[in-house]
């Protein structure tokens, strides 16, 4: 496990790009919400899916999960929007 910390105005990019490469390379984070702590993963891996069901003690197949995007208009190329 590696802690990577990030602080509001202060862009660490050596940080960030690490993170991406975790997340990239099917590893597991957990990041700051409104109210909780989150985990994450790529969405479009399925063993990083699979793993991440694994630690939450969730059956993948009947458990939905949420989508972070960006923005609506990446949104859109995953989930039809009305």
């Amino acid at each position: 496990m590696k802690i990577l910390k990030f602080y509001p105005g202060s862009v660490n990019e050596r940080n960030i790009a690490e993170a991406v490469d975790i997340i990239r390379s099917g590893g597991i984070v957990i990041y700051p919400t409104d109210t909780l702590y989150a985990l994450g993963c790529d969405a479009l891996n399925n063993r990083a899916i699979e793993r991440l069901c694994r630690i939450k003690g969730l059956d993948p197949a009947r458990q939905m999960l949420s989508v972070v995007c960006e923005g609506l208009s990446q949104a859109a190329e995953y989930a039809r929007i009305d």
